[in-house]
């Protein structure tokens, strides 16, 4: 049974564009394949420059995000229309659960869906145009907290682009009778297909081991016995894999297969290989590359791909073995630079660098900083004390060995590390990118006048005079009290 949902002049003509007796057959490479040339996007939304010179097209493989909305007065209608469908979902009805809206045909699964951990139970899950949402019962948003997912699939993606498919996601939920007033990026995944290009050309490097990353987790998949993929990092993530095999590896998903070929692959199916370069990234990651919501990923993507392509870099070594002490001896391997080429055809030029803020020890709360400090105590004392002596013992040890270390210490140099430290905690507790960038600009010339400080106490050591003593800290504490008053 279908339902035919009707809400007055609130609904939305909201139909992913439908081939209408345009598919045809085509026979390549002994391979049938369906192309549908109304399934075809615009250029520069996922197909990446309409340069006939750039082979190689890259895009967004799968996004998910946090939705926050806001339900109007019909709400009670929507929920009760939902919960019917989903009832009927659950009954042995080949056509329960589906709905039609805006002239588009829409599936209620019969089950809601759970968050991982402490997350909120979302009453129900609809399937429309290759896009899942979820949403709960609440009128709207509580805090933080969202009452609404949104997940789209890689097919949708290649036929529409982020930027399209967003904008439908958001006309589907207005047709329900919400309004979308923020929302936040989970899960974004960028790819870029190279067809006709050996995957030997990434896959020997790798088991090389000819490449420096800032991860140090990498793993080789296998399928009996035989490498098929790798994966370098964890969060973020670089997965390489030849696209080809997976795709005729099982059932074939002719929807993806049919939106591949179209999009990606130049209307080929008979590539022999055809290898991904896929960037995973979760909602850590994002947050630390300054990335909050879609909005935001559209704006910034290229700078953010930038910095992933130079945070994974395969080096040419000639053959010869990897010195690992000295990356910078080693040029790029040339197909990484045609990776990086290729990712640029797609997010066109950076307007800016993107830098990542990782909160590192400042964003450890100061309890844990405590314990940290008495497990290291302890350690310390267990090394160079004879027996237990107390707690009392133990305090007067560890102020013994904190006078040592801080003898061989400047205060331009520990004053540099202080402020540097300070500035990132304080940068790390900002959301707003403008925000955080300002406070960073805002450090560098303290920190400047610390390394100044810390060269000029270096010249006195080394002429064997006496150092300054805590004179530059001082003048620095003054100024900044009388800078903003805040410190």
């Amino acid at each position: 049974m279908s339902v035919d949902m009707s809400f007055g002049n609130t609904l939305h003509p909201f139909a992913m564009p439908c081939p209408s007796g345009v598919a045809q057959q085509e026979e390549s490479a002994g391979l049938a394949i369906l192309t549908a040339d109304a399934t075809r996007p615009p250029l520069l939304i996922s197909k990446g420059d309409a340069n006939p010179k750039i082979e190689f097209l890259g895009g967004e493989d799968t996004v998910a995000l946090a939705v926050y909305v806001v339900w109007n007065d019909r709400q009670e209608e929507t929920w009760a229309l939902l919960e019917k469908c989903k009832t009927q979902a659950g009954q042995d009805d080949e056509d329960g659960g589906f709905m039609t809206l805006g002239g588009m045909m829409c599936q209620v699964l019969p089950n809601g869906a759970k968050s991982k951990g402490k997350g909120p139970y979302r009453a129900f899950c609809v399937l429309a145009s290759g896009m899942r949402f979820e949403f709960g019962k609440s009128k709207e948003p509580k805090g933080n907290c969202p009452n609404a997912k949104v997940a789209i699939g890689s097919a949708t993606l290649m036929q529409l682009g982020l930027q399209e498919a967003w904008s439908r996601a958001q006309a589907f939920i207005e047709a329900l009778g919400g309004e979308v007033v923020a929302n936040k990026l989970s899960r974004v995944d960028g790819c870029l297909d190279m067809p006709g290009v050996a995957t030997t050309e990434l896959s020997v490097p790798y088991w090389r081991r000819d490449f420096v990353c800032r991860a140090v987790d990498d793993t080789a998949h296998r399928t009996s016995g035989i490498p098929r993929s790798f994966k370098i990092g964890n969060e973020p993530m670089c997965r390489i894999y030849d696209k080809v095999r997976e795709m005729m590896g099982g059932g074939v998903d002719m929807v993806k297969l049919r939106a591949l070929i179209a999009n990606r692959w130049h209307d080929r199916c008979n590539w022999h290989e055809a290898p991904r370069v896929e960037w995973q990234m979760r909602r850590q990651t994002i947050k630390e590359l300054g990335i909050d919501s879609v909005e935001d990923w559209l704006a910034n993507r290229a700078g953010v791909i930038e910095y992933l392509s130079d945070w994974l870099r395969f080096v040419d070594t000639q053959g010869e073995p990897f010195d690992r002490k000295h990356p910078e001896r080693y040029p790029t391997l040339p197909i990484w630079e045609v990776v990086k080429k290729g990712f640029l055809a797609w997010t066109g030029e950076s307007s800016g660098k993107v830098c990542r803020m990782t909160p590192g020890r400042c964003g450890i709360k100061p309890d844990v900083l405590r314990r940290m400090i008495g497990g290291c105590a302890l350690t310390l004392y267990a090394q160079i004390g004879v027996r237990w002596g107390g707690k009392d013992a133990l305090k007067e040890s560890m102020n013994r060995e904190l006078d040592v270390w801080l003898q061989q210490q400047t205060d331009g140099a520990l004053g540099e590390k202080w402020l540097r430290k300070k500035r990132e905690f304080e940068a790390a507790t900002i959301a707003d990118k403008a925000q955080k960038d300002a406070v960073l600009q805002e450090a560098e010339p303290f920190n400047q006048w610390a390394r100044e400080a810390h060269e000029r106490e270096k010249a006195l050591a080394e002429a064997g005079g006496p150092l300054p003593g805590s004179y530059w800290l001082d003048d620095l504490a003054t100024e900044d009290q009388e800078g903003d008053g805040d410190e």
